[in-house]
């Protein structure tokens, strides 16, 4: 897929534009501020060149992320990377995408669910 070089490895990506002539998706950072960079639709699992790379959808991913709680649920994150804690924001409404699960401390299941995105309202301070 074509990436941006600001992509980082493992980052959660949604889709930023038509494919390119050959085929492959362009790809950006998912923001669960901007409804135009929902829903993410799977990890940078490795960069190839600083605009392209590989994304994984479903499925285990090993080796990316250390320190996760098997029975807690994984969202896409304010910061666009996977996070244990569902997002909210003090500052505008976020858009609320689950996206896996832990099966081990460095261990994701990517579900691949792109449905029932959820907007969360602003929270009070």
């Amino acid at each position: 897929m074509a990436c941006l070089s600001s992509d980082a490895v493992g980052d959660c990506l949604a889709l930023r534009d038509v494919a390119t002539g050959t085929g492959r998706w362009r790809v950006t950072r998912a923001d669960p501020t901007q409804g135009t960079r929902m829903p993410a639709i799977g990890v940078l699992i490795r960069k190839n060149t600083p605009t392209t790379g590989i994304m994984q959808r479903v499925g285990m991913v090993r080796g990316l992320y250390s320190g996760l709680n098997p029975v807690r649920l994984v969202w896409v994150g304010l910061d666009g990377r996977p996070t244990q804690t569902c997002p909210g924001s003090y500052v505008a409404a976020v858009i609320i995408q689950r996206i896996g699960a832990p099966v081990a401390g460095d261990v994701l299941f990517l579900t691949g669910e792109m449905g029932q995105l959820t907007q969360r309202a602003i929270m009070q301070r």
